[in-house]
């Protein structure tokens, strides 16, 4: 994944789920660490982040799909994740989830407060640092901000859609992905 702060991540992910992929979260991560009033301070980030590592290898080591729920913001720490997907032989997919800076903000003024706080300043700071994705990346799949029963394929060309089935888009052969 790759969006901002309350970017709908979490939610895309909840939906994603049922196409069989294991939901890595690094929040739900340190809510298990560290209890639901904790405030990311830097410290004890290291530690988060290598358990997100090892259970994404444990998890690929198993042949399994996974998604990586957490924000993604710059191409070095996406470079990070695509080195362990080659490495365990996965396809490795970017999922961009475009939330204007200004929905993101409004979201964090009406937050579920059973979700760890994420401050203004923070999304503002990471809006600043964020690093659009290239497709020398990897595979980019355009998330739509709204999904809807009826589900339609889009890519991140957003110039064509094909609807129910997986397979490229009809205008730039990009693999597509279901929403």
């Amino acid at each position: 994944m790759v969006s901002l702060p309350l970017g709908g991540k979490s939610t895309y992910c909840e939906f994603i789920k049922k196409n069989d992929y294991v939901i890595v979260c690094p929040d739900k991560i340190r809510v298990d660490m560290f209890g639901i009033d904790y405030v990311q301070n830097g410290k004890d980030e290291g530690t988060v982040w290598w358990n997100v590592k090892n259970t994404i290898k444990t998890l690929l080591l198993d042949n399994k799909d996974v998604m990586l729920d957490a924000c993604n913001i710059t191409r070095r720490g996406r470079k990070d994740f695509r080195k362990i997907a080659e490495k365990y032989g996965a396809e490795f997919e970017i999922h961009w989830m475009k939330t204007s800076l200004k929905e993101c903000l409004s979201r964090q003024k009406n937050a579920n407060r059973n979700q760890p706080v994420v401050l203004p300043e923070v999304i503002r700071s990471m809006y600043e640092r964020f690093q659009e994705p290239t497709d020398v990346e990897g595979t980019i799949i355009s998330v739509p901000l709204t999904f809807e029963k009826n589900s339609r394929i889009f890519c991140s060309c957003e110039e064509e859609f094909l609807e129910d089935h997986l397979g490229y888009c009809t205008h730039c052969g990009r693999k597509v992905g279901l929403f």
